[in-house]
C-alpha cells in the first residue's frame, strides 16, 4: 500500500520504467557481444515443462550449422567425381529450398520484429506484456529453414508501448 506522498507520479513511473529497461539492457548486453536483426520472434507463456526443448534446439542448431559450413569449394573441373558431387549437392540444395517454401506455407511463423540478442538473452517488441512471466521464445534464425527454434525464457523487464510492449 502506497502512502499519500509515497506513490510516484506519472513522470516518476516513466522514469522508473526507463531505469528498469536500462538495467535489463546492462544485464543482457553489458559484457556480451550483441546482435541486432529483424527476425520472426515471439514469447509464449507455457504451463508445461521444458524437458524436450534443449535436445530439439540443439538438433536444429546443428542442422543449421551444416548450411553455413557448406561454402564455396575450389575444385578441379577435370575431376569427374567432384563434378558429380557438386551436381548432387546442388540438387539437395534445390530440394531443401522447395521444402522450405512448403513449410513456410503450412507453418504459422511469429511476426518479424527488430530483436537485439546475445548469449544471455534478447530484447524485442511483443503485442502483450507478460511481466516476469516464464515461457518460451520462438524464433526463426534462417529463412532457408523456416523451423522455429524454441528456447526456455523468463521475462525480466517490460516497457509498455502504444501497440504492445518491449520485453527483456
Amino acid at each position: 500500500p502506497w502512502g499519500r506522498h509515497e506513490r510516484p507520479c506519472a513522470a516518476g513511473r516513466r522514469r522508473l520504467r526507463r531505469w528498469l529497461s536500462l538495467d535489463a539492457d546492462a544485464i543482457l548486453f553489458g559484457d556480451a557481444l550483441g546482435c541486432d536483426e529483424v527476425l520472426p520472434i515471439e514469447f509464449a507463456t507455457t504451463a508445461g515443462g521444458d524437458a524436450g526443448l534443449a535436445p530439439r534446439a540443439l538438433s536444429l542448431l546443428r542442422g543449421m550449422s551444416l548450411f553455413d559450413d557448406a561454402g564455396e569449394v575450389e575444385v578441379d573441373d577435370s575431376d569427374a567425381q567432384v563434378a558429380e558431387l557438386l551436381r548432387i549437392e546442388a540438387k539437395v540444395d534445390l530440394v531443401l529450398t522447395l521444402l522450405g517454401a512448403v513449410l513456410r506455407e503450412r507453418t504459422t511463423l511469429p511476426p518479424p520484429t527488430h530483436v537485439r540478442w546475445s548469449r544471455v538473452g534478447a530484447r524485442f517488441h511483443a503485442p502483450t506484456a507478460p511481466a516476469h512471466a516464464t515461457g518460451r521464445v520462438r524464433m526463426v534464425l534462417d529463412a532457408r529453414l523456416p523451423q522455429c527454434l524454441e528456447l526456455p525464457a523468463r521475462v525480466i523487464a517490460t516497457r509498455p508501448e502504444a501497440n504492445g510492449a518491449t520485453l527483456w
